[in-house]
């Protein structure tokens, strides 16, 4: 099963428990509102990605903003020109380190080879760690309770293993089910060693007052999907691979 990207997010928090030794995530996608938490761990002074997760936070849309104004007005005016174009002052920054990095020209590159996949995109700048002999599984994906009253705190464990040093890839949540849209949730971590992880995500199901603008969480059923890639989940560029998917229920009394 494939999980698409949403606007409307009902996840309350998703913590990412790495062991110390490993690179930190970064949240890529979180709207309305909701807010994602990731348990952060050191870089290795040696390591090239550091700026590897800030980079890919940047979104489809957002490349899609910059794509669109440097085919109309080139890269005139450098990087603060180009990089004024995103909508919020946290892109806007972003975007600028990696353009003054990269350069303009070679920033513009990627831009329009990226074909709105923000993995892809760093990668292509040097940003993001890329390794093609990346191997890893998921071991389970549990959630808890298995049934509980509106309101209630469900916690899911997405546990996966890594075989072979991976290069830049992304975790992704959906939860289906109800009268709301489907959500979801996605960060990306910049490289992977050989181990055992656990992704965390808690799902908070208390309605929202205002039902126009939250999840309302109806009881009955519902669908929780993970998915461990490396690349961006669902990606054909070079250097992606979806190392597992999978679905576990659970129930709102």
């Amino acid at each position: 099963m494939k999980l698409s990207l949403v606007l409307c997010l009902a996840i309350a928090s998703v913590v990412v428990a790495l062991p110390a030794e490993s690179p930190s995530t970064v949240t890529r996608y979180a709207t309305n509102g909701i807010t994602v938490s990731i348990a952060p761990a050191p870089l290795p002074e040696t390591t090239g990605s550091k700026f590897c997760g800030t980079c890919a936070s940047l979104t489809g849309q957002s490349l899609n903003i910059l794509l669109n104004y440097i085919l109309q007005a080139g890269v005139v005016g450098g990087c603060s020109k180009v990089c004024g174009n995103l909508k919020t002052k946290t892109e806007q920054t972003v975007c600028s380190i990696a353009c003054d990095l990269a350069g303009v020209k070679a920033f513009a590159a990627a831009i329009e080879k990226a074909d709105l996949d923000p993995i892809y995109f760093c990668e292509q700048l040097n940003f993001c760690p890329h390794d093609d002999n990346g191997a890893g599984s998921i071991a389970s994906l549990d959630v808890s309770p298995l049934s509980a009253e509106q309101g209630s705190k469900f916690e899911g464990d997405l546990s996966v293993t890594v075989t072979n040093h991976t290069g830049a890839g992304e975790f992704r949540f959906g939860i289906s089910g109800g009268v709301d849209p489907d959500s979801g949730a996605s960060s990306i971590f910049p490289e992977l060693n050989p181990g055992s992880y656990t992704v965390k995500i808690s799902i908070d199901t208390t309605p929202a007052e205002d039902p126009t603008k939250g999840a309302q969480w109806v009881p009955g059923n519902y669908t929780l999907a993970g998915e461990f890639c490396m690349g961006e989940c669902g990606s054909k560029h070079p250097h992606s691979k979806v190392f597992g998917e999978t679905v576990v229920s659970f129930t709102i009394n």
